[in-house]
C-alpha cells in the first residue's frame, strides 16, 4: 500500500481560507444594507403611486380655476368659480405626503414640497376667514393676480404629478389640459 504525500503550503492555505471568511463576513454585513435599500425603493414607489394619484385630481381642479380666472371677458361668476375650483384642492391629504419626502430623490421632493406651498397660499389667500372669498355683482373684477396665482398653482402640481409619475415609472393617466378644457367647457357659467 502506497501512501501520496502531498506537501500542503499552509501559508496559502490559511490565505485562501481567511479570504473566503472575509468575503461571507462582507456579504452578512452588506446583505442587510442591500435589502433595507431595496425595501425602502418599493415603499417609495408605492407611496409614490400614491401621491401621483391624489395629484391627478388636484392638477385637475389647479388647471380648471386658472383657465375659469384668466377666461374674457371677466365675470363676477366665472371669478366665484374659479375660487371654488381653486380652493378645492386635496391640501389635507396632500399634505400628509410632507413626512413622506425622504422617500424621494432631491429634486422630486423640492417639486413636491414647491407644489404644496403653493397650494398652502392659494388656500390662505382664497380662504382668508375660512370660507372662499367672493365677488358680489358689480364688485372690482380688475384682478390681475387671481389667473396668475392659480396658473401658478396648476403649473407646479403638474410639475409634481409628472416628476410622480416618472418616479414610478408610470405614464400619466391622461392630459390634465386636455380634461380641464373640457371641465371648463361644460362649468363655465359666463
Amino acid at each position: 500500500m502506497t501512501c501520496f504525500q502531498y506537501d500542503v503550503d499552509w501559508q496559502a492555505a490559511g490565505a485562501v481560507i481567511t479570504a473566503i471568511a472575509a468575503l461571507i463576513a462582507l456579504y452578512v454585513g452588506v446583505w442587510p444594507t442591500l435589502v433595507a435599500a431595496k425595501q425602502r425603493k418599493s415603499r417609495a414607489r408605492a407611496y409614490g403611486t400614491l401621491l401621483a394619484a391624489r395629484l391627478n385630481r388636484t392638477a385637475l381642479n389647479a388647471e380648471v380655476a386658472s383657465r375659469l380666472a384668466n377666461l374674457e371677458p371677466k365675470s363676477v361668476a366665472r371669478f366665484n368659480t374659479a375660487v371654488e375650483w381653486g380652493v378645492a384642492l386635496d391640501h389635507e391629504r396632500i399634505a400628509e405626503a410632507s413626512s413622506q419626502l425622504h422617500l424621494f430623490d432631491e429634486v422630486l421632493a423640492r417639486q413636491i414640497s414647491a407644489a404644496f406651498a403653493d397650494m398652502e397660499t392659494t388656500r390662505v389667500l382664497l380662504m382668508p376667514a375660512g370660507a372662499p372669498i367672493k365677488k358680489a355683482l358689480g364688485a372690482d373684477l380688475a384682478q390681475p393676480n387671481l389667473g396668475g396665482l392659480l396658473l401658478a398653482q396648476a403649473q407646479s402640481v403638474n410639475r409634481a404629478r409628472e416628476g410622480l409619475y416618472q418616479f414610478v415609472y408610470a405614464k400619466p393617466p391622461e392630459d390634465i389640459t386636455v380634461a380641464a378644457a373640457e371641465v371648463v367647457a361644460a362649468k363655465d357659467p359666463g
